[in-house]
């Protein structure tokens, strides 16, 4: 009975030890996979964070440095200058001293320059208008001020000062209302302000038509677009500008239609944007944003050998003809025009080449494909002196409101959406011209309710050569 009670258990034994073995090799087999799992993984991840920290937190090792602040070394100081005169000067005497009211010898005078704000406040205006019946002309006339907005009982300078909190600054109207209230003593709603816009945009309205105008006979334009809001519906954000004139117009759609109808089918000039699709079909001179191109060529992850290849000879490329540029507006490099003609003609050359070699690359098939497309729209920047090879006028227009989409979300009716296009858009220019919105707006309302011609911002348009 023993005997066979010790044959059973060995042969237990050795089960267990076959099976143990079965394990341990599985444990081994599914170590080795995820050793595996962990080193592809380590090599994609961006960030090493623990788990007990958030993943939008990086870690201290991680963080991105900062270059030391202020200027480089060798640099003039920059401090705030001190005024030359005052207009109230305060003696704050000393007789004896604080302590110990002793006598004081060898007196000295010092002064501080201090700038500040004096509180201001609102005035109410009267208008104290006549008038009359004229038996000549048989009708009832009556005088008026040129700074008087019939059936208005807030002031230009009020409307324009709160149009420019709210879309130079980006400050919401409630805000602006606040500010108001607090600096000036003038009480008034944000939903007032809302609805004094579209007045104000009605007296603007002409000038904007006016830049417009401009725009089209300029030699060059710069045009982006962005998302925005319209009562919760996605529409977008067009900016048209140059180095004089701004416009800005919120529209339902992306495609070319919109470019046309701003510019005109006769448009004579360039037109630099990015590689979107919606400028394609547009039967103007065109230059491509080449910041643009090379921003996509250094940001990629395609480390093939053909593609590496591909990218170091496009950006050497692109990067030639911008010192080409360079160094034919430099005014101190003189290059003879038979020599400038020849280069360009190579870099022509070299484009052609790169973009018309077969590749197995898919990277290299999409950008030599996009390169084939718009060769005739890279360099015209070398053929026309004042056309600019990036985008980045245009980029720096659209920000400021791509801030206040970030605060106030959009519009929320095509009447709030026009008025923001048309102020804006003046407010932008005049910043563009280094003159003060709010005296540039006084100048435009009183001409408006004169029935005068307008174009006060229309001084500094380049004509297109025909």
């Amino acid at each position: 009975m023993t005997d066979i009670r010790e044959q059973e258990l060995l042969a237990r034994i050795a089960e267990l030890e076959a099976e143990n073995a079965f394990l341990r090799a599985r444990v081994a087999e599914l170590e080795k996979q995820l050793s595996k799992l962990m080193d592809s993984h380590d090599s994609t991840k961006t960030s090493d964070t623990s788990p007990s920290v958030p993943a939008f937190v990086k870690p201290k090792h991680q963080k991105k440095r900062h270059k030391k602040p202020g200027q480089k070394p060798g640099h003039m100081g920059s401090y705030r200058q001190r005024p030359t005169e005052a207009d109230e000067i305060i003696e704050v005497k000393l007789e004896d001293c604080p302590h110990c009211h002793s006598a004081l010898n060898d007196m000295k005078t010092c002064e501080q320059y201090v700038e500040e704000i004096i509180p201001a406040h609102t005035t109410v205006i009267c208008y104290r208008t006549y008038k009359g019946y004229c038996p000549n002309c048989q009708r009832t006339v009556q005088s008026r001020h040129p700074d008087q907005i019939p059936n208005r009982m807030i002031g230009s300078r009020a409307l324009l000062l709160a149009a420019d909190m709210k879309h130079g600054l980006g400050v919401p109207y409630r805000k602006v209302a606040t500010s108001l209230k607090r600096l000036c003593g003038l009480s008034i709603t944000g939903g007032a302000l809302s609805q004094e816009m579209s007045s104000l945009a009605k007296w603007l309205k002409p000038e904007y038509e006016a830049i417009q105008s401009a725009l089209r006979q300029s030699r060059s334009v710069h045009i982006d677009e962005t998302g925005w809001r319209l009562d919760g519906e996605s529409c977008w954000l067009w900016a048209f500008t140059n180095d004089s004139f701004t416009i800005y117009e919120v529209n339902p759609s992306r495609g070319h239609q919109v470019v046309l109808k701003q510019l005109g089918e006769d448009y004579c000039g360039t037109i630099i944007s990015d590689f979107f699709t919606a400028y394609n079909p547009l039967p103007y001179k065109q230059q491509k944003c080449l910041v643009h191109l090379l921003r996509e060529l250094s940001q990629s992850k395609n480390d093939t050998d053909e593609f590496m290849a591909f990218r170091k000879k496009l950006t050497r490329l692109l990067r030639d003809a911008l010192r080409l540029k360079q160094r034919m507006t430099d005014t101190m490099t003189e290059i003879p025009q038979e020599t400038y003609d020849r280069l360009l003609e190579r870099i022509h050359n070299r484009l052609s080449e790169l973009c018309c070699a077969s590749y197995q690359t898919y990277d290299c098939q999409r950008l030599s494909k996009r390169l084939r497309k718009h060769s005739h729209q890279l360099f015209t920047f070398l053929e026309e002196m004042d056309v600019d090879s990036d985008n980045n006028r245009a980029e720096r227009a659209i920000r400021p409101a791509v801030i206040t989409r970030k605060i106030s979300g959009g519009n929320r009716s095509p009447v709030g959406a026009s008025a923001l296009s048309i102020i804006t858009s003046i407010i932008q220019t005049s910043k563009q011209q280094g003159k003060d919105f709010v005296e540039v707006g006084m100048e435009i309302i009183r001409r408006y309710h004169a029935n005068l011609p307008t174009g006060v911002l229309i001084t500094n348009a380049t004509p297109v050569p025909t």
